[in-house]
């Protein structure tokens, strides 16, 4: 048993095992790398708003901020009708 596994090591630390694993590696770097470069691609392109921007104007801004001023005046006066029971 000790024999294969000396045997073994001087295969696996050969120069031309060392070069192909070293080969090995830098095939799937650039793989992974072109791999990551393509995904990237798909995102941003995805990510992209619409061609045309759509603004609001100034009386819509105005109508959603009244809008939500109501809103919050109509929570305040259920929260005040809640203390009056609790007296």
């Amino acid at each position: 048993m000790g024999n294969l596994f000396k045997k073994l090591d001087e295969i696996m630390t050969g120069d031309l095992v060392r070069k192909v694993g070293g080969l090995v590696c830098v095939v799937a770097v650039i793989i992974i790398g072109i791999g990551f470069v393509i995904g990237a691609k798909s995102v941003l392109s995805t990510m992209k708003g619409p061609a045309v921007a759509v603004e609001a104007t100034d009386e819509e801004a105005a109508e959603e901020g009244e809008v939500a001023s109501e809103d919050t005046e109509e929570v305040e006066e259920d929260y005040e009708d809640e203390d009056d029971y609790d007296e």
